[in-house]
């Protein structure tokens, strides 16, 4: 218990939802396209803000990029480790307390609740400071120890 308690004082997680973007009717207007084509150059604005805000603050930021629902689990040099859920087009950034400068030094990506892995980061990769690390896309599954992920940052 004392273990978590200062994993949970040396870590904040910054936890945001990405901007939603606007939907276009199944036959639109002229006036509902130009209406539709503002509000998606609002809505790449936002997103480009969201992600340099997300940025600025953390010291590392998971996005995943597919359709499916994965559990990262990470270890940092000087910010512990631990695990979480990562939704569907969803972001989670790792803030640091106390103004520490943190890297990721390991991560692995699991299809929901599997045990097996479906991507870990390569150990001769250099540790990840102050990126976005991206789940582009899936393939296979993590129970039969086929899954697969391409993973970029």
């Amino acid at each position: 218990m004392k273990a978590l308690l200062m994993l949970l004082t040396t870590v904040s997680v910054l936890k945001a939802e990405m901007p939603v973007p606007p939907t276009l009717p199944a036959h639109p207007t002229q006036s509902q396209m130009i209406e539709y084509q503002k509000e998606m150059q609002g809505y790449i604005i936002s997103t480009n803000e969201y992600m340099q805000q997300m940025l600025s603050k953390a010291y590392a930021v998971f996005k995943n990029e597919t359709s499916n629902a994965f559990t990262i689990h990470y270890d940092s040099d000087n910010c512990g480790s631990d695990s979480f859920a990562l939704g569907p087009k969803a972001s989670f950034g790792l803030e640091a307390s106390d103004n520490k400068q943190c890297c990721i030094k390991n991560f692995e990506v699991y299809y929901g609740k599997d045990q097996t892995p479906i991507y870990s980061k390569p150990k001769e990769a250099d540790d990840i400071c102050h990126k976005t690390i991206t789940i582009e896309s899936t393939s296979g599954s993590g129970r039969n120890k086929v899954g697969h992920a391409k993973v970029s940052w």
